[in-house]
Order: C-alpha cells, then sequence, then structure tokens
C-alpha cells in the first residue's frame, strides 16, 4: 500500500480491483525493440534483462515509465521506456468495473 500511494495510485481500488491492466500491442512492441537493437550489441551477442514499472491511465495509457533493475552491458541502451510509450491498455477495473489508474510491470 505504501508503495502505490508513492506511485501516486489508490491502494484501496486496487485492493478490490476485478483485475489489472492488460496490454492489447504487445506484439507490435516486441517486434519495435527487435528491430532497434543496437546492430553492434547483436553482433557481439549481448543481451539484457530489464524491469520495468508503467503507470497506465484509467483511458489506458502509458502516463509513464520508469526502469526498476537492468543488466548493464558495454554497447546495449535499452530504449524500452520510449518504446513503452506506444503500449496499450485494457484499463485496470476495480470492484465496481470502473476503470481506474494503475501499474503494470
Amino acid at each position: 500500500a505504501g508503495l502505490l500511494t508513492e506511485w501516486g495510485l489508490d491502494p484501496a481500488r486496487h485492493e478490490t480491483s476485478q483485475r489489472g491492466p492488460r496490454m492489447l500491442n504487445q506484439s507490435a512492441l516486441v517486434r519495435k525493440i527487435i528491430a532497434d537493437y543496437p546492430r553492434d550489441a547483436l553482433s557481439a551477442g549481448e543481451q539484457g534483462i530489464m524491469r520495468m514499472r508503467l503507470i497506465v491511465s484509467a483511458e489506458g495509457t502509458v502516463e509513464s515509465c520508469t526502469i526498476i533493475k537492468a543488466t548493464n552491458t558495454a554497447m546495449l541502451e535499452s530504449p524500452a521506456c520510449k518504446v513503452m510509450q506506444r503500449a496499450r491498455f485494457e484499463p485496470a477495473l476495480d470492484a465496481q468495473g470502473q476503470p481506474f489508474r494503475s501499474f503494470y510491470a
């Protein structure tokens, strides 16, 4: 509850929500990240793992992206947050079935 409050979200709505946000265009975003993969990193076989948190509006758009943890590599700087601004969601639904502001990790 403390983190939700810190992120500007309503803990009570999350506690009783029917469901969290559902990404609608994940395949398109994955294709975009792959297409933008740095050529030098690809040639060197560099890979990374990233964890991020998106704040998703009640309309299903991304309000913000925060990289929580990422693999450090020599040639790979991720454009993931830039790409994730294009993500579209079915918004989270509260106990009454109303869309509300939530997060997606």
